[in-house]
């Protein structure tokens, strides 16, 4: 709606949010925030609410913080275009050992997609568990469009998200959020891409 001078209001009262059980936080908001702004033409607003997003993360000490948050941080680094932080934090979440209800591995092959090292990410997109893909952390098809996307491929990046979709997931980063995924910037003028993205109901 272009109404940019209410933000600060909204981004204060997301500051003050608590951390729900899933791990959900005021650093959620600022990138959600980020991410929306980028999405909707206001580029030049977005980088001081990536610093603050950054900035809630760094203050809590994410390694001692439920699991959700430690992995959202992985998100924010990547959401920050922080490519060699994102994909160290996020291969030492890895290490950790398997979390099948969480997207480590999605968010690291589109870190290492982003550094050019194809083969990592594909090496990664392998290690997603192929489970029922409700939810987008499980979701292999969808990381896979999204590693095709940044990739250069278009038909393969639509084709998968279309089978992703169809498959049941619409959570998360799911469909009604593919507008603000930044890395499928290359589908923007695809009328499929538009149209999977179409608000309904």
């Amino acid at each position: 709606m272009g109404r940019i001078g209410e933000l600060e209001r909204v981004l204060e009262e997301g500051s003050n949010l608590p951390v729900n059980v899933y791990g959900f936080s005021p650093g959620d908001v600022f990138a959600r925030v980020a991410q929306e702004l980028e999405a909707h033409g206001y580029s030049e607003a977005s980088p001081p609410v990536r610093e603050r997003m950054l900035a809630w993360f760094e203050s809590r000490n994410p390694e001692e913080e439920h699991r959700w948050v430690a992995v959202a941080y992985g998100a924010a680094l990547v959401t920050a275009e922080r490519w060699p932080e994102a994909r160290s934090w996020l291969e030492s979440l890895a290490a950790r050992g398997p979390a099948v209800d969480l997207p480590v591995s999605g968010y690291l092959a589109v870190a290492a997609a982003k550094q050019g090292d194809r083969e990592a990410a594909e090496r990664v997109l392998e290690t997603i568990p192929r489970l029922p893909p409700a939810e987008f952390a499980t979701n292999a098809s969808y990381w896979r469009a999204r590693v095709a996307a940044i990739n250069g491929e278009s038909e393969r990046a639509l084709a998968l998200l279309r089978e992703s979709i169809s498959s049941g997931w619409n959570f998360g980063e799911g469909w009604p959020y593919l507008h603000a995924v930044k890395d499928f910037d290359l589908l923007r003028d695809e009328p499929a891409f538009q149209e999977l993205i179409r608000p309904r109901g």
